[in-house]
């Protein structure tokens, strides 16, 4: 059986693959820069930064509190930083489409989003800072793009991964990033 991940990366044509992965992770859509029952919400344009406890652009004027029950999150094509804490214990979060734009994802940014199923990260991603993803136990299989330069220690800690596709240059760190009681789930691990 060929996990979401999988399936979602062997994709042809780039039109069809934006429209397979929207409806494979998001049950419903939702406008930009529109929230659906505290649950959905899509990061609108201009939102250079994501923070905790506001994402806020002072030409959009944008601003949301932290939300508990957020479940899905499409990330607009300006983003550039998802900040330090920013989803951190969004308990239901479920999956997380990260675009090109997006070149870092800072300490604590997924922590203790324990629903969290599906992070596609795309090419363009160069950082992933400490615990970054810790405790996100549902998320069962990982794609690291080739542009990613570091990894901070931690940054998948507590993770019961099934299958990590990652960059060769990360082959003799892997205990660092992925600590290795955690690797013990491990089916199979890609270096491309």
């Amino acid at each position: 059986m060929t996990s979401l991940i999988q399936r979602l990366h062997s994709h042809n044509g780039k039109k069809n693959f934006k429209k397979f992965l929207t409806h494979a992770i998001f049950k419903e859509a939702c406008p930009e820069g529109e929230l659906y029952a505290n649950k959905h919400i899509r990061i609108p344009r201009g939102v250079k930064e994501i923070n905790k406890f506001m994402m806020f652009n002072e030409k959009t004027d944008f601003n949301y509190k932290f939300h508990y029950d957020l479940k899905n999150v499409i990330i607009a094509n300006d983003v550039e930083i998802i900040g330090n804490n920013a989803f951190v214990n969004c308990f239901s979060l479920e999956g997380v489409i990260i675009p090109k734009s997006v070149r870092q994802i800072n300490d604590y940014t997924f922590y203790g989003c324990y629903s969290l199923k599906n992070v596609l990260m795309s090419k363009g991603l160069e950082y992933i800072g400490f615990y970054a993803f810790n405790g996100c136990k549902k998320l069962k299989d990982i794609y690291i793009p080739e542009s990613v330069e570091e990894i901070e220690e931690d940054a998948f800690k507590d993770c019961q991964f099934r299958t990590i596709t990652i960059p060769k240059g990360f082959k003799d760190h892997m205990g660092v990033i992925f600590p290795s009681q955690h690797l013990s789930t491990v089916k199979e691990i890609t270096y491309f």
